[in-house]
């Protein structure tokens, strides 16, 4: 192998290592005097013995593996704290109208029934002496309860529950007495109803009025 040599012609010291063959130390010398696959023989200067020098091959270089290039991850897009908190109140501003649109609807439903209910009156009443059991028994006679009912809502009504108070001249309620018919009554249409003759007043000073406590729409 021919000298390294400056433009000076002077000779430019190369240093390689090879192995010790004995201790397998790494021996450093100048190789810059060497022909290419020359070697010489010196002591180790790790064990003392004789081993040869020799510029160690040097190995071509391998190339690396080359690898696909890396697939692009997507970038994880997050709302702005800005735009997610707008959300967060548009939900709650919704929540908020959809419970105040169902209150509102019940709140008409409730009111319509109630308007609808109220067109349903009692006319007139009266009390039916039932002239038979007068005759036998005039201290106390048995009676029917007369009322009559005026239906002005948009439905038939059914089991029409009727309630008749009982007072006294100084205005003191004395009892009360009711009856339901079970019977139709259509709408726009009024209707005589008539309970079962009973003994529920004691003397004719009674003073008494009647109304319609309930009943079922027919939809």
């Amino acid at each position: 192998m021919a000298e390294h040599k400056t433009s000076e012609g002077l000779s430019v010291p190369r240093y390689v290592t090879c192995r010790c063959h004995y201790c397998d130390g790494h021996v450093e010398f100048d190789a810059s005097g060497f022909e290419k696959g020359e070697t010489r023989t010196v002591p180790c200067p790790h064990c003392g013995l004789e081993t040869t020098l020799h510029i160690p091959n040097t190995p071509a270089a391998i190339p690396a593996p080359t690898l696909p290039p890396p697939r692009p991850v997507p970038p994880v897009i997050c709302p702005a704290p800005a735009k997610a908190k707008r959300h967060g109140r548009a939900i709650a501003v919704a929540g908020f109208l959809a419970v105040v649109l169902l209150l509102g609807a019940l709140l008409a439903s409730v009111l319509h029934d109630y308007q609808e209910r109220s067109k349903v009156k009692a006319i007139s009443t009266e009390v039916k002496y039932d002239p038979v059991n007068l005759t036998y028994d005039p201290a106390h006679p048995v009676r029917a309860f007369v009322i009559w009912v005026r239906n002005d809502s948009r439905f038939a009504i059914r089991d029409i529950h009727a309630e008749w108070e009982f007072y006294a001249q100084s205005g003191t309620t004395l009892g009360t007495y009711d009856f339901t018919f079970y019977e139709t009554l259509e709408p726009g249409n009024t209707r005589r109803f008539q309970t079962d003759f009973v003994r529920a007043m004691p003397d004719r000073t009674e003073k008494y009025g009647a109304f319609v406590r309930g009943f079922e729409f027919v939809r």
